[in-house]
């Protein structure tokens, strides 16, 4: 037979569930859209590298730190990567065959002193032999000066197709 405890608790757990489905169901009701997904500077650069290694490479913006690097537990790398768990590259590059990954970019404002952020990314990427790439902001580059540095950082022979 329950006591009175027992019937009080689960009333009260009843009642409760109901409450945060309501507060769920009203959030939900006032769901927006985001903000696009790359800044203007972002989406031109985008379009550039595009045009430079579509042949060769996919392009991935914005993908987490930690989808492209992990590290075992009580290591420095994991302690560094810890700190950059909310971070992203601003453009990963993967293999158009395989989906490798071949190397990251990270644009910067120009005349921006490296930040702590980007020397960590660029150890912890060095740690794993991937390439990272630093570019300014800036509306226009040349496209095959583009593809040139790319491939050459990430040893892709350009005669093989």
């Amino acid at each position: 037979m329950p006591s009175h405890i027992h019937i009080l608790i689960a009333a009260i757990v009843i009642i409760s569930g109901m409450l945060a489905l309501l507060v769920i169901g009203s959030k939900a009701a006032k769901s927006v859209q985001r903000k696009p997904l790359l800044t203007p500077s972002a989406r031109s650069f985008f379009g550039q590298l595009d045009m430079a290694v579509s042949t060769h490479l996919i392009i991935l913006p914005s993908i987490p730190v930690t989808s492209v690097i992990s590290a075992k537990y009580f290591t420095w790398s994991h302690h560094l990567l810890s700190k950059l768990a909310a971070d992203t590259f601003d453009f990963l590059l993967c293999d158009r065959k395989n989906m490798d990954f071949i190397c990251t970019i990270s644009l910067r404002e120009p005349k921006e002193q490296q930040t702590k952020k980007m020397i960590t990314l660029k150890k912890l990427c060095a740690a794993i032999d991937l390439p990272f790439l630093e570019y300014d902001h800036k509306p226009y580059r040349d496209v095959p000066t583009l593809r040139k540095q790319i491939f050459a950082s990430c040893n892709i022979d350009t005669n093989i197709s």
